[in-house]
């Protein structure tokens, strides 16, 4: 019997870490707060065809939220504050904060 049919050895936070399939999308939103603009992306390039220049505003949104996001990250690194990504519950506060020394954002 292989370990990953014998579970009963492994203690239940271990189960459940083996038993995960794909990440949850809250995961995935804790990971990318520009999933949105993401799926929008996706979303146009899928109902046009797949013609990347019709979609060419939602790829520069996307652009932009990552650059933002990784600015706010950066910046939240060097001044020690933890975690560097804010968790979504957070993240409307942090955009208010940094569009003051951000206004491009």
């Amino acid at each position: 019997m292989s370990n990953w049919t014998n579970l009963s050895n492994l203690t239940d936070n271990s189960q459940k870490r083996l038993r995960k399939g794909n990440p949850s999308k809250h995961s995935d939103d804790e990971k990318n707060p520009c999933q949105k603009e993401h799926e929008q992306s996706l979303s146009c390039l899928s109902e046009n065809g797949f013609d990347r220049d019709k979609c060419s505003k939602c790829f520069q949104n996307y652009k932009n939220c990552r650059d933002f996001w990784r600015n706010v990250k950066v910046d939240r690194e060097k001044r020690g504050i933890k975690p560097h990504l804010p968790v979504p519950e957070d993240r409307e506060a942090i955009k208010k904060e940094y569009r003051k020394w951000m206004p491009w954002a």
